[in-house]
């Protein structure tokens, strides 16, 4: 995908793509575009059901599963960035992992 698809796509969506869509717009960046910034952001709870925490009826903040692992991602192309959370279940579920994550487009300066 181009940049001006990519760029076009999260513009149609209110400059945002979180869930399966951002996590597949994640992927689409990193093969288009260098990192500019990388953080590992670490082991955190993953408070979906699916987990089984909620599900129980317990706290997420008490009790930690450590189902995601998170990064953080800055890619920049012209007058755009891109600031990116990447979640990947740290517990793969059945089937395979999907994408997941939260893509954020920023404009620096006027088009």
């Amino acid at each position: 995908m181009k940049i001006e698809e990519i760029v076009e796509m999260l513009k149609r969506n209110k400059y945002k793509l979180t869930g399966e869509d951002g996590g597949m717009m994640i992927q689409e960046l990193k093969e288009a575009l260098p990192t500019t910034l990388y953080q590992d952001l670490g082991v955190v709870n993953h408070p979906h059901e699916y987990y089984g925490i909620l599900k129980e009826g317990k706290d997420p903040a008490e009790e930690f599963n450590g189902g995601s692992h998170l990064e953080l991602l800055l890619f920049e192309h012209d007058i755009y960035k891109f600031i990116c959370i990447e979640d990947t279940e740290t517990y793969v579920s059945p089937g395979g992992t999907c994408y997941f994550g939260d893509v954020e487009l920023f404009i620096i300066r006027g088009e």
